[in-house]
């Protein structure tokens, strides 16, 4: 019934930890963004949703907000597709990266093609871990002293960018949206 879908809801003013231990006292419910220190997305069925929504406004989030997505993404109710996308891609190798390619799986630097393949198949059921990613790019421009970086969201909207301001690197590494012929000319 599509009136009652799985889907997932952004859970404001929560920190993830408190996010994710709720989560794991309701049934079908997972955290499956951890984009902030003020924002997690959970996935889950229409009535895992419902129960979690209220259990999180009643632990204090300043807001839920059900999110328009066709799916309960990066949880185990996408095991189905995981399978089924892995046997798409099992013919395909995937090689080494030649530059630096961070995993939303793992927050990590992905190292191999291998890994790179086998995070795109996790992907689908295991949660965004930004955050962790977020700190590991941090670390690494900090690291290398260097004022050259530059940190670009690729694609529609702003939505890591605004995430990415709210990290302690947000305001000496401007995130700057790169989503038009005009944007990607201005690129250095």
């Amino acid at each position: 019934n599509e009136g009652h879908a799985p889907g997932m809801s952004a859970i404001l003013g929560l920190p993830p930890e408190k996010v994710i231990e709720i989560a794991g006292g309701i049934s079908d419910v997972y955290a499956a963004n951890l984009n902030s220190v003020k924002q997690t997305v959970i996935s889950g069925t229409f009535d895992g949703l419902a129960a979690a929504e209220k259990a999180f406004t009643e632990a204090g989030a300043r807001r839920c907000v059900r999110l328009a997505v066709a799916g309960p993404f990066h949880c185990p109710l996408m095991q189905k597709a995981a399978d089924e996308f892995e046997k798409a891609i099992a013919g395909v190798q995937f090689n080494d990266p030649k530059i630096a390619l961070f995993s939303n799986v793992t927050g990590e630097k992905a190292v191999s093609g291998a890994e790179i393949k086998k995070n795109a198949v996790l992907h689908l059921t295991n949660p965004v871990r930004w955050t962790d990613e977020e700190a590991v790019l941090g670390a690494l421009m900090t690291s290398e002293a260097s004022d050259e970086w530059q940190v670009l969201e690729v694609g529609p909207g702003r939505v890591l960018g605004g995430l990415w301001k709210q990290t302690e690197f947000g305001e000496k590494w401007i995130c700057s949206s790169i989503n038009t012929v005009d944007t990607i000319n201005g690129v250095n």
